[in-house]
């Protein structure tokens, strides 16, 4: 899902976001031995409601613009999320996360940055993205230093009729194995398959592997394998990366 994030639109914006916690109490039917814990998150993301003022040159006075009102939504849907997330204690060494994530990713604005006027008049030209998206997370505790934790995602994404997504990358799985020991050393090995794209030469493994270790305020990590373009993250740490294939090293540090 992080490979669709958000960012704001500078030529004005308007949006919400609500969230709701539950938590099933211990010796209930959905709470068991431990509880469970449930989050549901919605957010939006739109233009301003517009009504354009058509162009006018009188005795050289330029009046171009748009009308608007207070709070009224706009025409324009730029991003919208929607996602559910349960975590679950099975014991005391054993926890399973399980998220499921419902989007609309405005890729005209958001990445091709087609302003609203043109989308106004031109529907047709929207090109949104509807994703469908699940994540299970395991994390065991081997012993009081060592930990384990793996990740399976799927991501289905379908588009507007008739649009062209040119980066449209289409359906992916990914499958992530964590090795950890406290508070220094982490080791990982990750392989993402795009094997819903939609041009066949770029169904492509993505096979990549990683050791961290992580000493006060500093984080060095060196990776081995290939890398899609996009956010990428590792430990909870999450960046924008190039693609590429190779050996890459990074340090981050505080001070």
């Amino acid at each position: 899902p992080a490979l669709y994030p958000y960012q704001t639109v500078l030529n004005g914006e308007q949006g919400f976001q609500t969230e709701m916690t539950y938590l099933f109490p211990r010796g209930s039917i959905l709470g068991g031995k431990y509880g469970t814990n449930l989050a549901v998150n919605f957010a939006y993301a739109g233009s301003l409601y517009k009504e354009p003022i058509p162009k006018t040159d009188t005795l050289n006075y330029v009046q171009n613009g748009y009308n608007t009102e207070w709070f009224k939504q706009g025409q324009i849907n730029y991003y919208q999320d929607f996602n559910i997330e349960v975590k679950k204690k099975i014991n005391k060494d054993l926890k399973v996360i399980a998220t499921y994530y419902n989007m609309i990713y405005n890729f005209a604005t958001l990445q091709d940055g087609v302003k609203d006027e043109t989308l106004l008049t031109d529907p047709e030209a929207r090109d949104n993205l509807f994703i469908n998206a699940g994540v299970i997370e395991i994390q065991y505790k081997l012993s009081n230093r060592h930990f384990l934790r793996s990740e399976i995602q799927g991501l289905f994404v379908t588009q507007d009729k008739g649009a062209d997504v040119a980066d449209n990358r289409g359906d992916l799985a990914m499958v992530l194995v964590e090795y950890s020991i406290s508070p220094h050393w982490s080791f990982g090995l990750q392989d993402i398959y795009n094997f819903g794209n939609p041009d066949p030469d770029r169904r492509l493994h993505y096979p990549l592997g990683s050791v961290t270790y992580v000493q006060g305020t500093t984080r060095v990590q060196l990776t081995y394998g290939r890398q899609q373009q996009g956010i990428f993250c590792v430990g909870g740490v999450c960046r924008v990366v190039p693609p590429s294939n190779g050996v890459a090293l990074s340090v981050t540090t505080n001070f």
